[in-house]
This record gives structure tokens, C-alpha cells and sequence, in this order.
């Protein structure tokens, strides 16, 4: 199953953007910037590309193989994750599907 899950991993490098108030970020190539005075309303995920927070994410930020900058003006309510591993993918991976699970 391990070696299941480190070949998915790297078959995909494509930059994933997930969330809500998308409209509120700006991406440039493979990064993606909330800028001062916005604001994301829940969680965002960021798959394969940067994240550079300068406003504030109402809810949890979660970065996956990639990197996160985040300015002395950024304000995140909820938890801040970075899985740089395929280990740590698979795991968030799963913990969210048995979320979604029991919340539905």
C-alpha cells in the first residue's frame, strides 16, 4: 500500500487551488498570494505550488508539497499544516476522507 501511495504522489506536480472566496487570491504561476485586506472565509489547501499570506484565512491553511510564506500582516484562525512528505500526504489524505465521511 506504502509504495501504492508514493507512486501516486509523484505522478502529479499540477499546482491544486482549494477553498472558498478564490476570488480573493491571485495567482502567479505556481504561487498563490492572499493579499493585505482580503480575506479567505474556511480552509484553504494549496497542492504542489507556494503560498505567500499577507491578509487573513478565516478557517484552516494547508500547504502540500510546496512552501508557505507568511507576512507579519497574515492572520489564520485555524490550524497551519505543511505535508511535505508522501507519508504526511497519505495520512492527511485519509484523515480527510474519514471527515468527510462522518460529517455527510
Amino acid at each position: 500500500m506504502l509504495f501504492s501511495a508514493l507512486n501516486f504522489w509523484n505522478q502529479n506536480n499540477e499546482m491544486v487551488v482549494k477553498g472558498n472566496n478564490l476570488d480573493q487570491i491571485v495567482i502567479q504561476g505556481n504561487t498563490v498570494i492572499v493579499p493585505e485586506g482580503k480575506s479567505i472565509a474556511g480552509d484553504l489547501t494549496i497542492e504542489n505550488g507556494t503560498a505567500q499570506v499577507y491578509g487573513d484565512v478565516n478557517g484552516n491553511l494547508t500547504v502540500i508539497d510546496g512552501q508557505l510564506f507568511q507576512a507579519s500582516t497574515a492572520h489564520i484562525s485555524g490550524q497551519v499544516k505543511s505535508i511535505d512528505q508522501a507519508l504526511d500526504w497519505f495520512w492527511y489524505k485519509i484523515t480527510n476522507m474519514v471527515n468527510e465521511v462522518a460529517y455527510r
